[in-house]
């Protein structure tokens, strides 16, 4: 199939359904000549001609397979399509002659946009209905706190800045069967809770949606395998106008989350795009006059210091420090960007500071001090196996209460006993 051209609506239902299942796949030109053929048909069928039923189920490609021009044309293309697609009308017998969704979920490795497009909506009226998600209980906003709370099966991840605010938020997860719909999360968040951080695991639209006008700062994590591709630039650019522009300024996207422990994966491919991505990913938010709002930043695995006790002299591992580490810092020095740790295990408060001090001092080993400090998540398990002791809801509810408290009440660690602390927390079932 690779040397085979598919145009007009036979790309509809052919280009690339079956990438990942062993059937068709494009490579260099074909892949670049089939998204440009779809952008012309497009135009074509923008011109007043209609078709229904009409869907292409899974339009990807394989960023391994395309170098040069042929990557340059294929994500134009795809920016190209997505404006077409979005720029649709009702015809005269009231049709939509093509819905549009794109997003990147990386639900598959080296998958990026992954296009998703249905038709035949069959009137007007239908289509300017306010789009509603039904809770699973049909019962809106009942849900009493702890029950919605659990449901949202994130961390508990307190953030703590060198800075002079304290706040509490939310790790969101939405991976889990029986979640309340993200409006119904939001507005409990909004209005039943103080919480007004929350970081999401991918750029969900519907949850972006959900928090638009809120006023809670929202944290986006891009997937570890986009990580790569981000290093080019019209990647970064696509990757932003899909998913960053629809959403702001509604919606208070003030951080982008590069890849989750990266580094710690072992990936080379990983760890040596790491800071070009960011870079690259900042370049296209300053094309749009967005750099100033929104940080970027990447979490890490308190397994990149080689040394943490005693904590004063933590120090990061050696490779890592000068050749990775240090160009990353630089970058979060030059974007006002804070340097993310997790610290995933349930630990006390003084386990927690000991670690907060000893990635401090390995910052000041590397002469990057004044850069802040986050810690992204943290947590207690509230199920786990039959008979395990200490897991269970009311501990995790303890775990929460003291963890709160602490960070509340502004006292900072032993070396950084002047930095007030503030934190993003939540709960995990």
């Amino acid at each position: 199939m690779s040397d085979t051209k598919f145009d007009g609506a036979d790309m509809t239902e052919v280009i690339m359904s079956k990438a990942y299942a062993g059937g068709a796949s494009f490579k260099g030109t074909d892949l670049s000549n089939a998204v440009l053929d779809r952008v012309n048909f497009e135009k074509a069928n923008l011109q007043g001609a209609s078709f229904k039923n009409n869907v292409l189920s899974g339009s990807t490609f394989n960023d391994a397979q395309l170098d040069g021009a042929d990557f340059e044309d294929t994500i134009i293309g795809y920016i190209d399509l997505q404006k077409i697609c979005l720029s649709k009308t009702i015809n005269e017998e009231g049709r939509v002659n093509l819905g549009w969704k794109a997003h990147f979920e990386g639900k598959h490795p080296k998958q990026a946009p992954f296009f998703s497009q249905a038709a035949d909506m069959q009137t007007k009226k239908k289509l300017q209905q306010p789009v509603t998600t039904k809770p699973s209980n049909g019962e809106g906003l009942q849900h009493t706190p702890a029950h919605l709370l659990g449901a949202l099966l994130v961390l508990l991840a307190p953030i703590f800045l060198q800075g002079v605010e304290r706040t509490i938020g939310v790790n969101y997860g939405a991976v889990a069967d029986d979640l309340p719909p993200p409006v119904q999360v939001a507005l409990f968040l909004l209005k039943s809770t103080s919480i007004r951080r929350v970081r999401l695991f991918d750029a969900n639209p519907e949850i972006l949606k959900a928090f638009a006008r809120t006023g809670i700062a929202v944290a986006i994590n891009v997937p570890n395998d986009l990580i790569p591709q981000l290093t080019k630039l019209t990647f970064a650019q696509l990757w932003v106008e899909i998913n960053i522009l629809p959403h702001v300024p509604a919606t208070n996207i003030v951080r982008i989350l590069v890849g989750n422990e990266a580094i710690s994966i072992a990936n080379k491919l990983l760890i040596v795009s790491l800071v070009p991505a960011m870079e690259t990913l900042h370049a296209a938010l300053v094309e749009k006059s967005l750099d100033r709002h929104i940080q970027i930043s990447s979490p890490h695995s308190l397994g990149i210091l080689s040394n943490s006790s005693p904590p004063s002299t933590g120090k990061f591992r050696p490779g890592y420090d000068t050749h990775v580490l240090k160009p990353l810092l630089e970058f979060l020095r030059a974007t006002n960007s804070p340097f993310m740790g997790s610290s995933t295990r349930p630990h006390d408060s003084s386990t927690r500071n000991a670690q907060l001090d000893a990635i401090f001092s390995a910052l000041k080993l590397l002469d990057f001090e004044d850069i802040e400090i986050v810690i992204a998540e943290t947590g207690w398990p509230s199920k786990g196996d039959p008979g395990q002791a200490g897991v269970d809801a009311g501990s995790a509810a303890e775990y929460n209460k003291k963890l709160i408290q602490h960070v509340m009440s502004g006292i900072g660690t032993p070396l950084m006993h002047s930095k007030p602390t503030f934190s993003r927390s939540s709960m995990r079932t």
